[in-house]
């Protein structure tokens, strides 16, 4: 089997079966240790076996991409300690092992999570019947919505301490969807969707908690999300990017940003229980408040905001409170972000505003003569005509070169071809045909729909998007925090390849750069200056 400490992963199975030296197991609870051991074995072959080899060659489709035939656990080591720190922590030995027997699921469950997600394999250790109580519930096959998750947050809505409540609610629902990630009873996509649908479900819960506490019927101000949760595409260790807006009517600027500190501190605080979500607030016009009004918006993307903030503001959705507020917000952003040329803008019917001469409103949401019809937008002062090349020029800019071609292949998300090109693929589809799309994914399909491009190469896009997205999902899913490159080290290199389907991490990094290949061909097309 492949342990790299084979003499250790003995003395530690030894334990395992046995006890610890100073409570040595009963002979009912070895009988049931010996029982557990062979489902972990089996997890763990040695893929340099003489029989796995020859099994490989007779898979020749998927021995010829350095495919697995089915998935093996990428570190048995660092699993059977994991298992080990388990046991210990839950106490009850016999106990555990009787229950493991009767529901071997759930032991190969736990195998399964100590191996891909270092995080939820400490929060499955501080909390050891969270998995059973998930696994036998069946809730693992359950898809929830946002109106769903937030149904259930309100079960909680009396607890004295709504930070705790949060939080322990927050990591059970976590677990259950990095479960269903790590057992594939959900698809990719399907992930992000529910990570999204849970941030979105706590946004909305912690603003109807601040708002009780104030003693406030209704929301005074709404919360925008941008980035990967704009795009409802929310990946592990993705912070909620978002923006807190409210009427022009409001005067109590400083007031209404306490509130939105309270949210903030309800999902981000660290408390014994951790954080919910770490969270930004970068989109603002000033930083001396919290909160902006909608026409301050409009004046900072008009005047001031430059192309990447753009870009951000191309991705705006309502993720809570006053949803009227929201709606101008995101269709103010719609159109600022609407690069067409000025024949293909269409005006706006404004009629009811009240608009006069004096009273013209910078985003051009007034008439300028009759009150009848505005023409379209104004356009930010960071646009110009050749703003696909200056596109190109941001792309240079936004991350160094890689010290080296080595250190280059292994940069998935930053390097040519990786991610960062895909989503400013989308980006530019969306602000050169005036659509408000904030998911890259929806936006690519959107193209491949509107025959953007040839067909061919939208498919050959998108399939390699999704490939590198999950190859990110894998790796944010171990670490809950953004990895925007592959691990340097040859050893971790292959436990994310073996976590990833692949035999070797030769044969992942062969199939990474063809994706790249692939997306980069496409980038240069959309953006040929970007060289």
């Amino acid at each position: 089997h492949c342990f790299r400490e084979p003499a250790r992963a003995t003395q530690t199975l030894t334990e395992f079966i046995h006890g610890p030296a100073a409570d040595r197991a009963t002979p009912r609870t070895r009988e049931l240790a010996w029982d557990l051991v062979p489902r972990l074995l089996a997890l763990c072959p040695d893929p340099t076996s003489e029989s796995r080899r020859k099994s490989a060659h007779r898979t020749t489709a998927a021995a010829r991409a350095g495919r697995l035939a089915a998935p093996v656990l990428s570190d048995p080591d660092r699993v059977l300690a994991r298992l080990a720190t388990f046991t210990t922590s839950y106490g009850a030995r016999t106990l555990l092992f009787k229950a493991w027997s009767h529901h071997p699921k759930v032991f190969e469950l736990l195998l399964w999570l100590f191996d891909r997600s270092e995080f939820l394999a400490e929060l499955a250790i501080r909390n050891p019947d969270l998995v059973e109580d998930l696994e036998e519930g069946n809730r693992l096959r359950q898809t929830k919505t946002t109106a769903e998750i937030l149904t259930d947050l309100r079960h909680g809505l009396n607890d004295a301490d709504q930070r705790d409540w949060l939080r322990r609610y927050f990591q059970t629902e976590f677990m259950r969807i990095g479960l269903r990630g790590i057992l594939s009873l959900a698809d990719f996509e399907e992930h992000l969707t529910e990570l999204s649908a849970l941030a979105g479900a706590c946004l909305q819960y912690s603003l109807e908690v601040v708002l009780r506490q104030h003693r406030l019927r209704s929301a005074p101000l709404a919360i925008i999300s941008f980035g990967k949760l704009g795009g409802a595409e929310l990946t592990y260790g993705s912070a909620l990017e978002l923006a807190f807006v409210t009427d022009d009517k409001a005067r109590d600027l400083p007031a209404l940003s306490q509130l939105a500190a309270a949210v903030l501190d309800l999902l981000s605080a660290n408390t014994d229980f951790g954080q919910v979500f770490p969270t930004q607030v970068r989109l603002r016009p000033t930083h001396d408040l919290l909160v902006h009004s909608l026409a301050a918006y409009e004046r900072y993307f008009l005047q001031h905001a430059p192309l990447p903030e753009i870009l951000e503001l191309s991705r705006a959705r309502v993720i809570a409170g006053d949803a009227e507020i929201g709606r101008e917000f995101v269709q103010s952003s719609h159109e600022l972000c609407d690069f067409r040329p000025d024949a293909e803008r269409v005006a706006r019917p404004v009629q009811g505003l009240g608009a006069t001469p004096d009273t013209v409103r910078i985003a051009g949401r007034v008439a300028l003569d009759t009150g009848l019809q505005a023409l379209p937008r104004s356009r930010p002062a960071c646009f110009t005509a050749n703003w696909r090349s200056e596109l190109a020029t941001l792309r240079r800019s936004l991350v160094s070169p890689a010290p080296s071609a080595a250190h280059e292949v292994l940069a998935f998300k930053t390097g040519a071809g990786g991610l960062l090109d895909a989503e400013l693929i989308a980006r530019t589809f969306c602000l050169a045909r005036g659509w408000h799309e904030p998911g890259t994914l929806r936006a690519l399909e959107r193209a491949r729909q509107a025959g953007a491009l040839p067909a061919k190469d939208l498919d050959a896009l998108l399939a390699s998007f999704r490939q590198l997205r999950r190859v990110e999902g894998i790796l944010c899913r171990w670490s809950h925090a953004a990895e925007p490159r592959l691990p340097e080290d040859a050893a971790a290199q292959r436990r994310v390849a073996l976590r990833c389907g692949f035999t070797t991490a030769a044969a992942l990094l062969k199939a990474l750069a063809g994706w790249r290949a692939e997306v980069r061909r496409v980038f240069d097309n959309v953006l040929p200056t970007a060289g």
